[in-house]
């Protein structure tokens, strides 16, 4: 037993040798600063151009790149301006998409519920003005009953 605990103690001693001296690539570094960059942008322009242009708003966002800064790449290697780039474009693009999505979805909503609101109040003018054309059709045709109906019993009495 103890022969084996030996052996598994020195077997993660040799992998934390192996794998804990591995430095990071500067690809991998260039990525976890894009990232870290891309925490402090904001996507309220996407959100907005997906309010006011719905659909066609959050299309948009789906099809434009955006630009990453440049000013702390300068000095830096190929590669970590490679996963910087790479990095910030994801994220960023991922912010963007979200935005405009929700801006639509918001902006749809309005348009829903405001349609449903102008049928609702044109169904209820229809309505008021059927029922008060009726009315004024029937008070006529009971006015022109009435008046028939005198006149007719004044004839037949023989005035």
């Amino acid at each position: 037993m103890k022969k084996l605990i030996s052996i598994i103690l020195v077997f993660f001693i040799c992998l934390n040798y192996i794998f804990g001296e591995i430095d990071i690539s500067d690809y991998e570094k260039g990525k976890m600063s894009g990232k870290e960059k891309a925490k402090s942008y904001n996507s309220i322009g996407y959100f907005m151009m997906g309010c006011l242009l719905n659909w066609a708003g959050f299309f948009i966002a789906l099809g434009v790149d955006p630009i990453a800064p440049t000013d702390e790449l300068i000095g830096k290697s190929d590669e970590y301006i490679t996963g910087y780039m790479e990095m910030y474009k994801k994220e960023v693009k991922a912010k963007n998409i979200s935005g405009a999505l929700v801006g639509s979805l918001i902006s749809t909503g309005v348009i829903i519920v405001g349609g449903v609101i102008l049928v609702i109040y044109v169904a209820n003018a229809a309505q008021t003005a059927t029922e008060s054309c009726l009315s004024k059709i029937l008070t006529q045709a009971f006015k022109n009953a009435c008046s028939k109906s005198v006149i007719y019993s004044l004839i037949s009495s023989g005035f």
